[in-house]
């Protein structure tokens, strides 16, 4: 059985190579059906496969609008039970487990595929449990961890910048696609009793080659810091991923004229990066789980090129959330707001009351902003002259004082 979940054979070069690998079910750790004596720490997650399911989806349904045309997507995933029983369509089940022997020779068969043009780009896409052995690495544990039969506990794990330095040229490999993009949705931190195999190292899937010029375009974001843990939706999308579909749906558009002179509203990497960073600190500052189980994010290899890589074209102007903060509380009782935005034929003015803070939706775009209050409650509050405000994704937040 393959790992290819999609692929359009009408599709030429150049065009856009995908691997997704998803891990919840980890048979050998605390509760799973295999559990060895000692798991380390390691327990059963339940939405990194139903998350890459859902990115894989995405990637299908918006085929035409991505920085390439999309040929193939390789996916495999260990689902929980409990993504499988949520799991309507029975495709979970279905997929390919990602084993070490199955990950290895999905990438080196993505790599081989890919290689054929250096105009070619492609997307890899982890989530599962993840550890870092010296301090600002990543290892990535794959289903069947903690099951080797040999005494490296790290046997059936693998490394990211095995990865990520296997796709850069080498002599014998020298066309391999100059536009990568890498999401690590899993822990950074530190495993239990970890120093008792510091010896011991993760398995290769490339022969690397030493020496060279890396010149590709190829930012990795990182779910989490170096020593941080990533979090999830019990049964539904990890954090990451939940963000990362959301900002690739709009939250993270913006009207911008590409390189090439051709403009629109895109999602590049450099808005990606800014708008997910929006959105974990929003979670920290706000979210009662954000203090309790505060969320990182780290972007390496981000240079003034990758900023400017494109990832997907929308459609159509994305809508933002918008958040109106009133001071005093009572004004917001009684206030009237108006955004008017004549480049987007748009004008409308809103009576209070309000809920403060008030929640609305509107397109991206510039916008001139007042806001009065009745003549009954002058001069305790005052009127808000016109402002011109840039409302962009991920959300926008705006504060009106009408203190006097």
């Amino acid at each position: 059985m393959g790992t290819i979940y999609w692929e359009d054979m009408h599709v030429k070069d150049p065009a856009l190579y995908a691997v997704l690998i998803g891990v919840s079910n980890y048979p050998y750790a605390s509760n799973g059906k295999a559990a060895v004596a000692e798991t380390h720490g390691i327990r059963q997650l339940a939405a990194p496969a139903n998350t890459v399911k859902d990115i894989a989806d995405w990637l299908i349904k918006n085929k035409d609008n991505l920085f390439l045309p999309l040929k193939s997507i390789h996916l495999l995933a260990s689902p929980s039970s409990l993504e499988v029983i949520e799991d309507k369509s029975n495709s979970l089940k279905q997929l390919v487990p990602a084993t070490l022997k199955n990950v290895q020779s999905t990438l080196i068969d993505w790599r081989k595929a890919s290689s054929l043009s250096p105009e070619n780009g492609t997307i890899f896409y982890f989530g599962g449990h993840g550890i870092q052995q010296s301090r600002g690495d990543s290892i990535l544990l794959l289903e069947d961890f903690l099951g080797q039969d040999s005494e490296n506990i790290l046997e059936n794990a693998v490394n990211v910048s095995n990865i990520y330095n296997g796709m850069a040229n080498f002599e014998s490999i020298p066309n391999l696609p100059k536009t990568q993009v890498y999401f690590i949705d899993a822990c950074r931190a530190d495993l239990i009793n970890l120093g008792k195999f510091e010896a011991y190292q993760p398995s290769s899937v490339f022969k690397i080659e030493v020496g060279g010029t890396d010149d590709r375009t190829a930012p990795i974001f990182f779910a989490s810091a170096a020593g941080h843990e990533t979090y999830s939706i019990i049964g539904q999308k990890t954090f990451f991923g939940r963000d990362l579909l959301d900002c690739l749906d709009g939250a993270a558009g913006d009207k911008i004229a590409l390189l090439n002179g051709k403009r629109g509203w895109y999602v590049t990497v450099g808005t990606l990066a800014e708008a997910m960073s929006k959105l974990v600190n929003y979670h920290n500052a706000n979210s009662p789980l954000g203090r309790a189980c505060p969320r990182s994010l780290n972007i390496d290899k981000l240079n003034s090129l990758s900023s400017e890589q494109s990832i997907c074209e929308l459609g159509k102007v994305p809508s933002v959330r918008c958040y109106l903060n009133f001071d005093p509380d009572e004004a917001a009782k009684c206030a009237s707001v108006k955004f008017d935005s004549p480049n987007l034929n748009l004008a409308e003015r809103m009576d209070g009351p309000f809920e403060n803070p008030f929640l609305c939706s509107k397109p991206a775009g510039i916008y001139a902003i007042d806001a009065v209050v009745p003549a009954t409650m002058k001069p305790k509050l005052r009127d808000l002259p016109e402002e011109l405000v840039n409302v962009r994704g991920p959300f926008f937040n705006y504060a009106l004082s009408f203190h006097s």
